[in-house]
C-alpha cells in the first residue's frame, strides 16, 4: 500500500533549459509546448515530457524553463518490468531530478553552488545546484570503466576486478591499483571541468564552491581526496539521511543499501 517513486537513469533522458520572453502566465504552457516540439529530438507524440519553471525575480525578466523528456517506449518497458513483481509506481521521474530533490530535502544546499556527482556502475549523473537553480548532465565515465581498467591491467575476470576495486584500500597493492584507476578518474575530472565550463557560459554568475558525492562508485576510499586535489573544491560524501526530514522503516537494512 506504500507509494513508490522510481527514477529512470539520466542517460535515457533529454533535458534542456530555455529562456522565454516575459509573457502572461496563461501563455507559458503554449510557448513551452512549441519549444518542446522544436527542442526534443523525437516526435512529441513519442515521448513523455514535462517542464518546470525556475524562479523569476523580476516579472519583466525572461522566463527560464527546464524541459525534460524520455521516449515513451523506454518508460513503458520500465513500467512493465516493475509491474511483473506487482509494483505500481505513483511517480516516475528521471534520476537527475530525483538527485536535485534529495539534495534540497536533505539539507545539503549550503551557501554557494555545488556539484552533485552520483557515480553508478553504468552511468554518472552530474547536477549543479545553486539555490533553486540547477543544471544537469550525464557523464560517460562510471564505476564499470574503473573495473574494466583493473580487469585489463591485472588480467582477471570482471567480477574479480570488481572485488579488487572494492577492497583496494586494504590491499597490499593499493598504490598499484589506484595507479590503474587514475587515468579513468582523470577522464572523469575532464568531463566535470567541461560541464562546469559549459554551464558557466550559460550563467556567468555561477560560482561552484564544493562537491557532494553520491552512489556506490563514490565509496572508493581515495576518491574524495583525489577530486579535491584535482578540482580544488571542498568534497564530501552524503553519509546519512537527515533524520528530521526522512523516516526510515526500522526493518530496512541500511548496511545493504547500494548508495
Amino acid at each position: 500500500g506504500d507509494r513508490v517513486a522510481d527514477g529512470l537513469a539520466g542517460l535515457h533522458a533529454f533535458s534542456r533549459f530555455i529562456n522565454l520572453p516575459p509573457v502572461e502566465k496563461s501563455k507559458v504552457d503554449d510557448l513551452v509546448r512549441l519549444e518542446a516540439t522544436q527542442q526534443i529530438p523525437f516526435p512529441i507524440n513519442e515521448v513523455n515530457w514535462d517542464f518546470t519553471r525556475l524562479p523569476q525575480e523580476d516579472p519583466m525578466d525572461e522566463i527560464e524553463v527546464g524541459i525534460f523528456a524520455t521516449r515513451t517506449e523506454l518508460v513503458d518497458g520500465f513500467l512493465n518490468d516493475l509491474h511483473e513483481p506487482g509494483i505500481q509506481p505513483a511517480i516516475v521521474t528521471i534520476a537527475p531530478l530525483a538527485i536535485y530533490n534529495f539534495i534540497r530535502a536533505n539539507g545539503e544546499d549550503e551557501e554557494g553552488a555545488a556539484i552533485i556527482l552520483d557515480i553508478g556502475a553504468e552511468h554518472t549523473d552530474l547536477v549543479i545546484v545553486d539555490g533553486e537553480r540547477f543544471w544537469i548532465r550525464n557523464l560517460r565515465i562510471a564505476g564499470n570503466d574503473i573495473t574494466k581498467a583493473l580487469s585489463e591491467r591485472f588480467k582477471v575476470p570482471f567480477a574479480e576486478a570488481e572485488k579488487l576495486k572494492r577492497s583496494s584500500s586494504k590491499s597490499a597493492q593499493a598504490k598499484k591499483i589506484f595507479g590503474t584507476m587514475e587515468p579513468v578518474l582523470k577522464d572523469l575530472v575532464g568531463e566535470i571541468h567541461r560541464s562546469v565550463g559549459f554551464f558557466k557560459s550559460q550563467a556567468e554568475d555561477l560560482n561552484v564552491k564544493r562537491m557532494v558525492l553520491l552512489g556506490d562508485g563514490a565509496k572508493l576510499k581515495n576518491l574524495p581526496k583525489f577530486l579535491r586535489q584535482q578540482l580544488r573544491y571542498k568534497v564530501t560524501r552524503v553519509q546519512q539521511l537527515a533524520e528530521d526530514r526522512f523516516v526510515i522503516d526500522p526493518d530496512v537494512d541500511a548496511a545493504a543499501a547500494p548508495g
